[in-house]
């Protein structure tokens, strides 16, 4: 869908299109293509105008009601799909307190070769949200301290509160130069937005461009400007950054899809319902609107208690057995992985419940190896302490102890080390004793089932033979037709010696 100039009206350059989305949205093609090409403005005594847009505007328009149209249906689908799951006929007083679990995926900084106002909001979006895991981690460090009786201690962290500032700042962060160049009167450029970034901005530590370093050789003269983000400097073309800010959703728009004969098109324009003197003022650019969604998720964010997955992503071919080193050192950087690792290290670098820390290192110690007999695995744990000599290093909590060094829980982990390949000689040995012992068991109850075994064999022979020749004497020829039974292996040689006696 295109749009041409004759010089004082803008048409469209096809109208087929319009025809076509008229049809998938149950709309007035009439109506669709006066939408496009004008835009409905209330004069402040309430009268109402329509202003042509130029053919820049009338692309502007264009752009946002595509992106507004894939958000709405986006966001609907996402609204059925959580009423489907949704548990029906819930009663907190019978199924108990309501609980919600929400993903949240977030891909995480964006750098590449060219940065522009699309990896600016992303970035932002991180930002923020590592913000929010400072907070939330200093936050629950803190209960945690008081829960175990732990002095509360200030905690030194790399804070990005700066750089937040000077993204989403009132009147001084970049969004609001942003919008104010988009909103002020006459043509403002890209470049005349970046000279009045430099001029508000020059004194930031985080804000850098060309035109405030000269001699930064890799910033290009009125179009980069580079950002310190926690994750890493991003160097940003300032190229297209009006353009894609002036993502303007006319109100034309939504009254039109508010009008649509489809009740699912009405359900996601709602606020194409409302009056139009009430309305029609400039809509929000892009950022602001970014903005805000950012804000409102932030809250909602910091009301929950969140649970972090980190995605690695080893190699582009979906091997199990490939390791691209340098694409996941990558990924470490920018999904910010060090600098969570330090805020969470920054006050005690290891806590761990005092069980299970003594069932890792109890071997280290000769009063808790390999069963103590103290009164606590409180105390058991103490001892260990004791012995390796940091407990100037250590806090004993209620429940947990708390390391503050890393080197401390690193000489543990040193001895433990050392000790495990003797405990696992000394287990093997005690294991080949054990098997040993267990077969010579089982030899000697062979033997012993092999003579049962023989002796019954020889008994039973003898009960048969005193069986056959039981009457032999009453008999004339006093038992010598009488047929021998067959010996066992061990009677044959004293059979064979009986039978001739016998029959001597």
């Amino acid at each position: 869908m295109g749009f041409e100039s004759d010089g004082e009206n803008v048409l469209l350059s096809c109208s087929d299109s319009v025809d076509q989305l008229s049809a998938l949205t149950h709309t007035d093609s009439d109506s669709l293509m006066s939408s496009l090409l004008f835009r409905t403005v209330a004069t402040g005594g309430g009268d109402i105008i329509q202003k042509q847009h130029s053919e820049q505007d009338a692309n502007f328009g264009r752009d946002a009601f595509a992106k507004a149209l894939y958000e709405r249906l986006f966001a609907w689908i996402v609204g059925r799909i959580n009423s489907i799951i949704r548990v029906k006929n819930y009663n907190p007083g019978v199924h108990g307190k309501n609980t919600v679990i929400g993903v949240l995926d977030i891909y995480g900084f964006e750098i590449f070769d060219n940065n522009s106002f699309e990896q600016f909001c992303i970035n932002y979006c991180n930002e923020k949200l590592q913000h929010l895991f400072i907070e939330l981690i200093l936050q629950q460090e803190q209960e945690e301290y008081q829960r175990e009786g732990i002095v509360w201690e200030h905690i030194d962290y790399l804070d990005n509160q700066p750089i937040v500032d000077l993204l989403e700042q009132p009147h001084r962060g970049i969004i609001s130069i942003l919008d104010e160049a988009c909103l002020s009167v006459g043509r403002v450029t890209d470049t005349v937005c970046l000279q009045s970034m430099d001029s508000k901005l020059s004194q930031h530590p985080h804000y850098r461009s060309r035109q405030l370093n000269p001699s930064d050789k890799s910033l290009e003269f009125q179009k980069h400007f580079r950002i310190q983000h926690y994750a890493g400097d991003v160097t940003y073309s300032i190229e297209g950054f009006l353009d894609k800010n002036k993502d303007l959703l006319f109100q034309d728009f939504k009254r039109l899809m508010f009008n649509s004969s489809s009740s699912v098109v009405q359900q996601m324009w709602p606020d194409g319902q409302m009056n139009i003197t009430e309305v029609t003022k400039r809509p929000q650019t892009a950022a602001s609107l970014f903005k805000n969604s950012i804000v409102a998720l932030v809250d909602r964010l910091a009301c929950k208690e969140p649970y972090y997955v980190r995605c690695i992503k080893p190699n582009e071919l979906k091997s199990p057995v490939v390791f691209h080193d340098a694409r996941c050192r990558h990924q470490v950087a920018y999904l910010g992985l060090l600098e969570n690792v330090m805020v969470r290290r920054a006050g005690f670098a290891y806590r761990q419940p005092y069980e299970r820390f003594l069932q890792r290192y109890k071997m280290t110690c000769e009063y808790t190896w390999p069963n103590h007999l103290m009164g606590s695995d409180q105390e058991a744990v103490k001892a260990i302490v004791t012995q390796h000599g940091f407990e100037q290093d250590v806090e004993f909590g209620h429940t947990k102890l708390f390391v503050r060094s890393p080197q401390s829980l690193f000489s543990l982990e040193k001895e433990r080390s050392h000790l495990i390949p003797i405990l696992v000689l000394f287990l093997q040995k005690v294991w080949r004793g054990a098997l040993a012992r267990l077969l010579c068991r089982r030899m000697r109850a062979v033997y012993c089932i092999m003579r049962s075994y023989k002796c019954y064999k020889v008994k039973a022979h003898f009960w048969e033979v005193e069986r056959r020749f039981a009457n032999v004497r009453s008999w004339p020829d006093y038992g010598r037709s009488v047929e021998w039974p067959e010996p066992p292996a061990a009677l044959r040689g004293f059979h064979k010696i009986t039978v001739s006696l016998y029959k001597r």
